[in-house]
C-alpha cells in the first residue's frame, strides 16, 4: 500500500504514546534551531510555527515568555581615535526581554576607567515582545587630551537581564593616537664641549608616539638644515664649523611634533686674524697718537697680551681683540712689538710680532766719554763718539770750535746710528771745545759739546799703613777730583806671586781697607787712574810684620816694641855724645839720609809739623858755627827727613826723635826741653792728633825761640 503521509503529519507508531511522541519531535525541532542560531532565542510564536501545534499555554492571562540578551549591533574588531577628537564614540546593542543591562570593560575584566570613558543606555521596545538595549561609549568631558594618551586597548560590553550568562560583544582593539611628548636626548646633558678634532659621542633621542615617531636633527634651531635622519646624531672629526646648538625633532600623523636640543661647544684656536697699527707701520711720526690692534679667533675667548719696548704691557682676560693707544709716541718706541694668546682649554699658544719704526728727529743716546771731557798728553790719541735714537738714520758733523766763535768742520768715521771722531798725534793746538750736530728729515739735535783738555797729574803720597789681621788700614793724600780709582796691589816679599788686588773707588773714607795675601811680610804697590790713563804709581812700599802664634800676649809684644824705640833712642843719644868729642867723620853717611826726602809734598798734621821744625833748620852751616854744630845740624836735617816718611801714627816714637834733637843742640835749655818732651807734665799729652800738633807746636816755638 503506498504511503501517502505527508513528511510533517506525524506518524504514531504501535507502542509509543502520542503525547511522549510529540515531546520528541519538538525537542528535535528545537535543537535543529539552536544549531541555525545560538544567539537567537525562540518566542512562543516561531516554536508554534515550527511545531505546528498551539502553545500548551492556552489560559488567558498567563506570564510573558522570557529570553536571554541577544547582540543587536555589535563593536568592530578594531578602532583608532585621536585623543583630541572630542567627538569619539562607541556603540553596542543588545536585545532582551526583559531588557538587559550593558556594561564596558577591558578584555581582562576589569572596568573602563571612568576618569577617561563615559557611557550611556537607551532602550527601545522592539516588536513588543523585547526590549533593545543601546550603550554608547564617549570621552569624560572632563578628562583632557594628555590623560587620554595610553588608554587604548581591547575592550567590549557584557549584556546582563538575569536569564541565564551574561552575553558579551565582539572585542574591538581600540587605539587612541596622540601626538608625541616626552622627548629626551640621551646622554641627558644640556651642552658637549669639545675640541676640534674629538669625536663627538652618539647623542640618541626618543618620545612618546602613537603612532610611532620619525626622528630628525636639525643644526641651530627646529626648523633648522637637517643633519641626520635617524635617532641617533653621531659626529667624528668635530671642527669649529659644528659649534652651534642641535634640536631633534620627533613627528607623526599628530600635530604637534615634540622637539629637545643641546649645545655642541667646539673649543678651538687661538689664531691671531690680524696685527696691525693705525696709521699704518710706515706712517708713524713722532708726537702722534699710534693705536695697536691685536684680534684672535678662537673659542672660547682668550688671553691676549701686547707687549714692547719701554716695558710695554698690556692684556685681557677671555677676549678676542686687544687694542692700545700710545699717546706723543716717540723714537724710543720704536722696537719690535708682540701679540701673544693662550687658550687654557685647547692648551695652544700663539704670537705674532711686528717691528715699528717710529720716524723722529735724532736725539742722543750714548756718548763716549760720559762727561764729554778728554784729559790727554801731547802724541796721544783719543776718540770721541756718539749714538743717536734716529729714524730715518742721520748725517753727522763733527767741528772744532775756536774761543773767537769761529769752527771747521772735521771729518768722522759714520754707520748708521753711530758717529766716531779720532784725534790723533795730538798736539797743543789739539787742545779745545769740539762739537757734533744730527739731522734727518724729521729734525736735528743741537751740538754736543766735547772737550780735550792736557792731562792734570794727581798728588799721591801714602801717610800711614797699619796692619791688622789679613787686612792692611792705609791713610793717603790724594787729589781725588782728578782721578777714578786706585788699584792696591798686595804681595809677599819672598812670594810676590801670591798677592791680592783691590780697586779702590771710594775717596771720603778716613782710611782705606785692603786685603793681605798669606805672607809675613808685604809690598805695596800703588796705581793711579783716571778712566783706563794711569796717572801716577808708586811701587814697591814695603812693611814688615811678624806673623806669630794667635795666643802671643799683646802687651808683651808693645812692651817690646818700646822697649826696643827706648834702646834705639838711647844708642842715638850716646852716638851724638860720642861725635862732640871726636873729629868730624866723612857727611856722606849723613847726607844719604836726605835723598829719602828729596821726593816728598806737603801732607797732614804730624808731615806739617815735622816741617816746620825742620825747616829752621839751615840747609846750610854757618861758616862760623863749629864742626861739631855743623855736624849736628846735618843730623838734625837727616833725622827729621827720615821722620817725614816713617809711621807718623806712632806717637812714642816722635817723642824720642824730638827728644834726641833737643839734646844734640847747642844749648842746655835745648837739652832741658828735650827732657820735658817725655816727662815734664806741663806739657799736653798726646792721645789725639790734635794733641800731637799742639805740643809740636810748644815744642817748635821754644826751640826757635832759643
Amino acid at each position: 500500500m503506498e504511503d501517502d503521509t505527508d513528511e510533517n503529519d506525524i506518524v504514531w507508531e504501535e507502542g509509543v504514546d502520542a503525547e511522549e511522541e510529540k515531546e520528541v519531535e519538538v525537542e528535535v525541532e528545537v535543537a535543529a534551531y539552536e544549531e541555525v542560531d545560538e544567539h537567537a532565542m525562540m518566542d512562543v510564536a516561531a516554536f508554534e510555527e515550527v511545531c505546528g501545534e498551539e502553545s500548551s499555554a492556552n489560559d488567558e492571562g498567563s506570564a510573558e515568555d522570557e529570553s536571554v540578551p541577544g547582540v543587536e549591533q555589535d563593536l568592530e574588531s578594531e578602532k583608532s581615535v585621536v585623543n583630541t577628537d572630542d567627538s569619539f564614540s562607541i556603540s553596542c546593542a543588545f536585545r532582551a526581554k526583559p531588557a538587559a543591562s550593558v556594561a564596558w570593560k577591558r578584555d581582562d575584566d576589569s572596568a573602563l576607567s571612568s576618569d577617561i570613558f563615559s557611557s550611556t543606555l537607551i532602550n527601545e521596545v522592539g516588536d513588543g515582545k523585547f526590549t533593545i538595549t543601546t550603550s554608547t561609549v564617549t570621552w569624560n568631558s572632563e578628562s583632557d587630551s594628555t590623560e587620554r594618551r595610553g588608554q587604548g586597548g581591547k575592550m567590549l560590553c557584557e549584556a546582563d537581564n538575569g536569564i541565564r550568562d551574561p552575553v558579551k560583544s565582539n572585542t574591538m582593539d581600540l587605539t587612541i593616537q596622540y601626538a608625541p611628548y616626552g622627548l629626551t636626548i640621551a646622554p641627558g646633558s644640556s651642552s658637549v664641549e669639545l675640541n676640534e678634532g674629538d669625536t663627538l659621542p652618539d647623542r640618541v633621542c626618543s618620545a612618546n608616539c602613537e603612532p610611532s615617531c620619525s626622528y630628525t636633527w636639525h643644526f641651530n634651531g627646529e626648523d633648522g638644515n637637517v643633519v641626520e635622519n635617524s635617532d641617533t646624531l653621531s659626529m667624528q672629526n668635530v671642527q669649529r664649523g659644528k659649534h652651534g646648538s642641535y634640536f631633534c625633532k620627533a613627528s607623526n600623523e599628530i600635530h604637534p611634533s615634540a622637539h629637545d636640543n643641546f649645545a655642541l661647544i667646539v673649543n678651538y684656536g687661538p689664531e691671531i686674524q690680524e696685527f696691525k697699527t693705525t696709521p699704518q707701520d710706515g706712517s708713524i711720526i713722532e708726537s702722534n697718537s699710534t693705536t695697536f690692534s691685536c684680534s684672535v679667533d678662537t673659542q672660547p675667548g682668550t688671553s691676549i697680551r701686547l707687549t714692547g719696548p719701554q716695558g710695554l704691557s698690556e692684556s685681557v682676560e677671555a677676549g678676542n681683540e686687544l687694542e692700545h693707544t700710545i699717546d706723543n709716541i716717540g723714537c724710543i718706541h720704536s722696537g719690535t712689538y708682540t701679540c701673544t694668546s693662550n687658550n687654557p682649554k685647547t692648551r695652544i699658544d700663539v704670537d705674532k710680532t711686528i717691528d715699528i719704526p717710529v720716524k723722529c728727529s735724532p736725539s742722543m743716546q750714548t756718548v763716549i766719554p760720559e762727561d764729554r771731557i778728554y784729559g790727554v798728553t801731547e802724541q796721544a790719541s783719543v776718540y770721541f763718539f756718539v749714538e743717536a735714537l734716529s729714524h730715518p738714520t742721520p748725517d753727522f758733523q763733527w767741528k772744532r770750535t775756536f774761543n773767537n766763535g769761529t769752527s771747521v768742520n772735521l771729518p768722522s768715521e759714520d754707520s748708521g746710528n753711530k758717529s766716531n771722531l779720532t784725534i790723533s798725534n795730538i798736539k797743543i793746538k789739539d787742545f779745545g771745545y769740539y762739537t757734533v750736530s744730527a739731522q734727518n728729515i724729521i729734525g736735528r739735535w743741537e751740538d754736543v759739546e766735547f772737550e780735550l783738555r792736557a792731562l792734570v797729574f794727581p798728588s799721591f803720597k801714602v801717610n800711614c799703613i797699619t796692619i791688622e789681621g789679613d787686612q792692611a788700614l792705609i791713610k793717603w793724600t790724594l787729589d781725588k777730583d782728578l782721578v777714578d780709582r786706585v788699584l792696591v796691589r798686595t804681595a809677599g816679599i819672598t812670594k810676590n806671586e801670591n798677592f791680592v788686588e783691590t780697586n779702590v773707588t771710594d775717596f771720603d773714607q778716613d782710611q782705606v781697607v785692603v786685603g793681605l795675601p798669606s805672607a809675613s811680610s808685604f809690598i805695596l804697590d800703588f796705581s793711579v787712574y783716571k778712566r783706563d790713563d794711569l796717572l801716577v804709581s808708586q811701587s814697591n812700599v814695603q812693611h814688615l810684620i811678624a806673623i806669630g802664634d794667635d795666643s802671643t800676649d799683646p802687651g808683651m809684644i808693645i812692651g817690646v816694641v818700646a822697649g826696643l824705640l827706648v834702646l834705639i833712642a838711647l844708642c842715638v843719644v850716646a852716638f851724638f855724645v860720642t861725635q862732640k868729642f871726636r873729629k868730624p867723620k866723612s857727611r856722606q853717611s849723613t847726607l844719604a839720609f836726605r835723598s829719602f826726602a828729596d821726593h816728598l809734598q806737603g801732607g797732614g798734621f804730624h808731615y806739617t809739623a815735622i816741617r816746620r821744625i825742620r825747616n829752621e833748620v839751615p840747609s846750610q852751616p854757618s861758616t862760623n858755627a863749629s864742626m861739631e854744630v855743623q855736624e849736628a845740624d846735618e843730623w838734625i836735617r837727616a833725622v827729621m827727613d827720615e821722620l817725614l816718611l816713617s809711621d807718623a801714627c806712632q806717637h812714642r816714637e816722635v817723642s824720642l826723635v824730638y827728644f834726641s834733637i833737643a839734646f844734640v843742640s847747642q844749648s842746655m835749655e835745648a837739652v832741658h826741653l828735650g827732657h820735658l818732651i817725655s816727662s815734664d807734665s806741663k806739657l799736653p799729652p798726646i792721645r789725639s792728633a790734635e794733641d800731637l800738633t799742639r805740643r809740636t807746636n810748644i815744642l817748635a816755638t821754644n826751640i826757635l825761640s832759643m
